[in-house]
């Protein structure tokens, strides 16, 4: 069973290989890409019962490019990641699939927030841990469209803070990848929404 440190730890070496291999030099000055993040989601929801109702795949890029380079150099460090599914109106409308938003996280995770659920479990896939996975599941308290999905990490100042420091308290918080869908997922209260979302670096 890996820790939250270990992972994060891997995560990071998985950066530093996709670095190495965005360093290429190419004759003649051409132009070469660096560190790309890409996030594929997969959506479902279930009655109580355990029925499947619906179930969607999408894609989803990077939001914040500003924290991969802080956590290499060591300036930041990461206490752990969480989701978010949402309605792009719940905030203003104060009525969301979860009132409002649903927050999932892992167990132990001290954000500042009360998270909906607590289930929310990392690893990592892939012969070079390119592939970091988050699965968790929330039960919905009100009948919504979840149209807006993101995954958040905490940071810390890493001369400062440790990675399991920061998992206890976190400096602050942001957005790594968000989608916006232009057919969100309908839900009802009392079905149970499952995510499960690989971040993928090369």
């Amino acid at each position: 069973m890996h820790t939250l440190k270990s992972l994060l730890i891997a995560l990071l070496a998985a950066l530093t290989l996709a670095a190495q291999a965005g360093e290429s030099t190419h004759e003649g000055g051409g132009m070469h890409s660096g560190i790309r993040v890409h996030g594929h989601w997969k959506i479902a929801v279930f009655e109580p019962n355990g029925t499947k109702v619906r179930e969607i795949t999408f894609q989803n890029a990077l939001v914040n490019p500003g924290t991969l380079p802080a956590l290499i150099r060591g300036e930041a460090v990461a206490g752990g990641m969480y989701i978010v599914a949402t309605n792009q109106n719940a905030q203003s409308s104060g009525t969301g699939p979860c009132n409002p938003d649903c927050e999932i996280a892992p167990n132990g995770l001290t954000t500042g927030i009360s998270h909906d659920s607590n289930n929310l479990v990392l690893s990592y896939q892939g012969n070079n841990f390119e592939t970091l996975r988050l699965a968790g599941s929330v039960t919905a308290t009100a009948s919504s469209t979840i149209d807006l999905v993101q995954t958040w990490i905490t940071l810390c100042n890493g001369s400062v803070k440790n990675s399991s420091q920061c998992s206890d308290g976190s400096d602050s918080a942001s957005v790594f990848t968000q989608k916006t869908l232009n057919s969100g997922v309908a839900v009802t209260a009392g079905q149970i929404i499952q995510i499960t979302v690989d971040l993928t670096f090369s």
